[in-house]
């Protein structure tokens, strides 16, 4: 037997076993796993790469089988993709964690950071997938920090980011509005609420970020305005000390723009309840917008525009270059 001959021979059974594999788990896996296969196979990716991803979806439905009790007698195959879509970054935090010692198919696993990055990164371009297809609104596997990865150092921003960041977002808002002029069938309800309440989100999180560019509040500070605390026509801020002291903070036109804008068309339309009626910025949950819920916003939006190698924060924001005031 020729050496050429047997190389072709050995890639060829190579290529049909690592087919019945991937074969295999996608019968275990919901249909729209096999919608992601083929989308990973369209970009070109190895089998062996997509049969290690798809076995590292396989062991996330069955995290989720196994903590959420109401999966406990669902099939892999049958968890619905509409359950993806109320996964937190503190959900995917929790099965790393469950990655460290595990037991699936009678056999015990243990995953060190390098397994758990491995994992993590699967995920990320699952719900990356689900996100271009519109099967959830945004990547929360994005706002989980890669295990093993070095701490960054916070960045302040510059002149220049700032005025990217606030362009990118007035093109998301453009592009936001846009879509929600589109027709929506009826089996589209959850997709038509996501894409009409996104705008008022994107107004919402400008707002915050012309306030945190200010670089004159503390988080907290923010986090703990009223609707009241604001004077759009004096273009004054009323803010409270630990001690209940008020100190009147300035702010320049284009903060007054921004707050103008939030405070007219998009805060009541998110629906605060009646604990945080008056709360100045609304979370998705209709309670006073949290610190985390800030910090995601800002990993998210900055993350997407400036690639993963940048981490701003909140006080980055707020300790940014002073000449752009």
């Amino acid at each position: 037997m020729s050496y050429a001959y047997y190389t072709e021979s050995y890639e060829s059974k190579l290529f049909d076993d690592l087919k019945k594999s991937i074969n295999a788990v996608l019968t275990d896996l919901p249909e729209y796993c096999a919608s992601f296969f083929q989308d990973m196979a369209d970009a070109g990716k190895k089998n062996r790469t997509i049969l290690c991803y798809l076995l590292d979806m396989k062991t996330f439905f069955y995290y989720i089988k196994q903590s959420h009790t109401y999966f406990s007698d669902v099939a892999l195959k049958d968890i619905p993709v509409s359950f993806l879509a109320t996964i937190e970054p503190e959900d995917i935090e929790s099965y790393l964690l469950w990655l460290e010692n595990y037991s699936m198919d009678g056999e015990v696993f243990r995953n060190s950071s390098h397994g758990k990055r491995r994992k993590l990164t699967s995920l990320r371009s699952f719900f990356m997938f689900l996100n271009k297809r519109r099967y959830i609104r945004s990547n929360p596997a994005i706002l989980v920090d890669l295990p093993g990865q070095a701490s960054k150092r916070q960045q302040a921003f510059t002149v220049e980011q700032r005025n990217d960041l606030c362009a990118y977002l007035q093109d998301l808002l453009d592009d936001a509005l846009d879509s929600a002029q589109e027709e929506f069938d009826k089996e589209e309800r959850k997709r038509k609420k996501r894409v009409l309440m996104k705008p008022y989100f994107i107004r919402r999180d400008i707002a915050i970020m012309e306030l945190l560019f200010l670089g004159k509040l503390k988080l907290y500070e923010m986090l703990a305005l009223d609707v009241d605390d604001i004077d759009l026509s004096a273009k004054q801020i009323t803010v409270y000390d630990s001690d209940a002291t008020a100190k009147k903070i300035g702010f320049d036109e284009s903060t007054r723009l921004a707050l103008n804008e939030y405070l007219e068309n998009a805060r009541t339309f998110l629906s605060p309840n009646a604990h945080n009626d008056r709360a100045l910025f609304i979370s998705a949950k209709h309670t006073r917008i949290s610190a985390r819920a800030v910090e995601r916003i800002i990993k998210t939006y900055t993350t997407d525009l400036f690639g993963e190698d940048t981490y701003f924060t909140p006080y980055g924001l707020s300790e940014s270059d002073k000449e752009m005031y």
